[in-house]
């Protein structure tokens, strides 16, 4: 688990780095004749870190900003902002001995001072996070992971293989009924005879009617069966609840297929 501020927080931050540094060692210099060249020496510093903090060079800025405070004590300022640039580093327990290290010092100013509170916060808030996770992990839970809604797809495979049987079964019934209706029908041709002859319907004529109406038969008890079985195991997941093992997919042309989890 990461402990560093998210990459929003970096660029918002590199962006006031610069100004508000300035700012503050404009601020604290001091007005004596004497410390003008600490001070010049400060800026040139201070400067060089800020370039290295908007840069990214984190790890270098911290190094660059305690210089300047070493250059001018005057400029309380610049240990936040190098505890600062080991946050963004990730010198975590570096961050920490300098922010509280900021704080201990009377001349900060107090909106940095109050910054500086609410990072040492989020830092311990991230550590007891990360104990808890490794403590988690140490007793053999494993970590938390984003679940791709197990509950959603078992709801749908109920609901596909109830509409599914349910429309299946329909259309194997509907076939059932057309082919019967077809040997009705041709069984009335047949039985009209004169002389003893049949003259609705010729022999080829009957013989093909009769293939396609057997044809019908087959796949609409076929898909009736079928679909009832879906229609069945659909309605079964439905009074089951979500926690089932079961899923139900079409298949190919006029097939279902039935998955058992175990």
């Amino acid at each position: 688990m990461s402990l560093l501020p998210p990459a929003s927080t970096l660029g918002r931050v590199r962006a006031l780095a610069l100004p508000l540094v300035l700012a503050l060692l404009l601020a604290q210099v001091p007005v004596s004749s004497h410390a003008a060249p600490a001070t010049g020496t400060a800026q040139a510093i201070a400067a060089e870190a800020c370039a290295a903090f908007d840069a990214g060079e984190f790890e270098r800025a911290v190094d660059l900003y305690l210089a300047a405070y070493r250059a001018d004590p005057a400029q309380v300022g610049m240990i936040y902002a190098a505890a600062r640039a080991a946050h963004l580093a990730g010198q975590l327990d570096r961050a920490d001995e300098l922010y509280r290290q900021a704080l201990q010092n009377p001349g900060l100013a107090s909106d940095l001072a109050e910054q500086a509170r609410q990072h040492l916060a989020d830092l311990a808030a991230r550590r007891d996070q990360a104990d808890k996770h490794r403590a988690k992990a140490g007793t053999g839970d494993p970590p938390p992971v984003d679940s791709p809604e197990p509950a959603r797809a078992d709801a749908m495979a109920t609901w596909i293989a109830l509409g599914g049987g349910v429309a299946l079964l329909a259309a194997g019934l509907g076939t059932v009924r057309w082919a019967w209706s077809d040997e009705r029908d041709l069984n009335a041709k047949l039985d009209n005879r004169s002389a003893g002859k049949i003259t609705s319907i010729n022999y080829t004529d009957a013989q093909s009617a009769h293939s396609s109406i057997n044809l019908r038969y087959g796949l609409g008890w076929t898909a009736t069966g079928l679909g009832a079985a879906a229609a069945g195991v659909g309605a079964w997941l439905a009074l089951r609840g979500s926690d089932s093992r079961v899923a139900v997919l079409p298949g190919g042309p006029g097939s279902l297929v039935v998955a058992l989890r175990f």
